[in-house]
């Protein structure tokens, strides 16, 4: 039986796609003290995932995604990070910059060490 994760946060990745589809997914998920990350390709069967239980694996896997993005020779067109508490944020790939990439991480790394709770009522 697998386990119960939690969604933490998604990044979705937009490369010429119709208005408003998705192309590709990246979910961060929680399950106590362990993340579970899975990359689904637009139009693949399977999902590609890793878990462990450092915080730090989770920020360098998010870090090199950002890298590896802005050096593709078909490169996406935006990143979008979803992350609960904070405001939908697009970024559009070819303006990326260190400046962008740290605040982004900054986010992430509280992500990682916060619990959040979803669907509060006001």
């Amino acid at each position: 039986m697998e386990e119960e994760y939690d969604s933490l946060f998604f990044i979705f990745l937009t490369r010429n796609c119709k208005q408003g589809e998705i192309c590709d997914r990246i979910t961060i998920r929680k399950n106590g003290n362990l993340f579970k990350c899975v990359y689904k390709e637009h139009g693949a069967k399977t999902k590609q995932a890793f878990q462990t239980d450092m915080n730090s694996v989770v920020v360098c896997y998010v870090k090199n995604i950002i890298e590896l993005i802005s050096i593709d020779d078909d490169p996406f067109e935006n990143i979008q990070f979803s992350v609960p508490g904070y405001l939908p944020i697009v970024l559009c790939i070819e303006n990326l910059n260190s400046e962008k990439i740290n605040k982004v991480l900054r986010v992430v790394e509280h992500a990682l060490s916060a619990s959040f709770i979803s669907n509060v009522s006001q």
